[in-house]
């Protein structure tokens, strides 16, 4: 439980699944039905809708069975909640499908490639990688065909082109049988047309070749560059983000141990706490499958609830339709989130606010970010600015942005990044 309300989802399902397994065991009805009604409103948490309605199911089945009718009105209402958002996105899904086969019957190829592409992220988003992948492959497949048809084309250009001048010398040539020397001088003329046809047909397609090994290559070097991340964050979270979570846990420990005198254990569990926090945004900003703006307001969204419901501060994030599958580089998504941690954590501090707005938009080819509270506010003109403003601004500079931070007493605070995108 503990797990859960940190969003701490890996470690909350591991001992949800290991309290089930010994409820089942012990043959304890109730207890089984509890676990199965908690892994399913972790899973909704998680956003795996799928996996949620199956636990409620099993849960509720189970309460009925142990006759404990609050745990099973508890599960019946959370099953109800997600059949309605399971047949919301079921209504995307068809709506995806019916684009795609009216693609398919106006034969718009191109067309029918996007849908695919947008079928994959659909189901990656609903945590159905399977169908993910199969929809991400046909979009590839596709897409290769495409442009494969496009080289053939250029070639048959050159073919048919190369065969209309080779009939009109032929024409000129029967024209001009009885006339030697005619025939001669064209003949010579065709001999020079169908050498530049032939050099130009090997220029044309010794550069269309380069150009497929040149976008090869790179899609080989971006794969490895992809793995090679991929192994980075696996490595940071496997080995010493394991080790960090062993020693805040150790320290804790100790400190329950002995009692409040232990002021280094204190500093241990401190430091390590927030190297395990900076540890864990480091393992996101490298992880390539984050490299989409969506996922980063998902990020953003996951931090304000973490920051700001226990202040009870209300708050609104909201991120054009656009910008959603725009893909940022590591070191400029990592400083927009970080820029976004410390606006966020500043108005949670000091602002006294009980309402934050947050947006996400795009401006004249810019990124916008804003943050703006309706809380006290302070004079800019004699406000002494810390570390934190100071690393935000060094942090746009850094992206060839500019942040620009605006107050006055009683009136509130915003803090505005533009990030060209470009």
């Amino acid at each position: 439980d503990v797990y859960k309300e940190q969003n701490n989802f890996v470690l909350s399902e591991k001992f949800y699944l290991q309290a089930l397994q010994s409820a089942q065991e012990m043959k304890l009805v109730l207890e089984e039905a509890r676990c199965n009604n908690q892994l399913g409103l972790l899973y909704k948490r998680m956003g795996d809708v799928t996996s949620a309605i199956t636990h409620f199911q099993r849960a509720l089945e189970l309460a009925k069975q142990a006759g404990d009718n609050t745990m099973a009105a508890s599960s019946n209402s959370e099953l109800m909640a997600l059949a309605v958002q399971a047949k919301q996105e079921k209504k995307l899904e068809s709506g995806l499908f019916s684009n795609l086969n009216t693609f398919i019957n106006m034969g718009d190829r191109s067309g029918e490639a996007l849908e695919y592409f947008r079928l994959s992220e659909y189901y990656a988003v609903n945590k159905q990688y399977d169908k993910a992948l199969h929809y991400l492959k046909k979009h590839q497949q596709l897409k290769d065909s495409l442009e494969g048809s496009s080289v053939l084309i250029q070639i048959k250009q050159l073919e048919e082109q190369y065969e209309n001048d080779k009939k009109e010398k032929e024409i000129a040539l029967l024209k001009k049988d009885q006339d030697l020397q005619s025939l001669a001088l064209s003949q010579e003329r065709t001999n020079n047309s169908l050498i530049i046809v032939a050099l130009i047909s090997v220029v044309v397609i010794s550069v269309l070749l380069l150009n497929r090994n040149r976008v090869v290559n790179r899609n080989k070097r971006m794969l490895e560059v992809e793995k090679m991340r991929n192994n980075i964050a696996r490595d940071l979270h496997d080995d010493i983000g394991s080790t960090l979570s062993s020693i805040n846990i150790m320290s804790q420990i100790a400190l329950q141990e002995n009692g409040n005198d232990g002021t280094h254990l204190k500093k241990i569990a401190t430091h390590s706490a927030r190297m395990m926090e900076n540890m864990s945004d480091i393992v996101w900003s490298i992880n390539p499958r984050n490299d989409t703006l969506e996922q980063v307001a998902a990020k953003m969204k996951e931090f304000a609830a973490e920051i700001l419901e226990p202040k009870e501060i209300t708050y609104t994030f909201s991120i054009d339709e656009s910008i959603v599958s725009l893909k940022l580089d590591v070191e400029k998504r990592k400083n927009i989130f970080l820029i976004f941690k410390e606006a966020v954590n500043n108005a949670a501090k000091y602002s006294e606010a009980g309402k934050l707005a947050i947006q996400l938009s795009r401006v004249n080819g810019s990124l916008i970010l804003s943050v703006i509270d309706n809380g006290k506010g302070f004079d800019s003109a004699t406000v002494i600015h810390g570390n934190g403003l100071n690393n935000m601004t060094e942090r746009a500079h850094s992206m060839n942005g500019r942040l620009t931070q605006f107050s006055e007493p009683g009136k509130g605070s915003s803090v505005s990044l533009q990030v060209p995108l470009t």
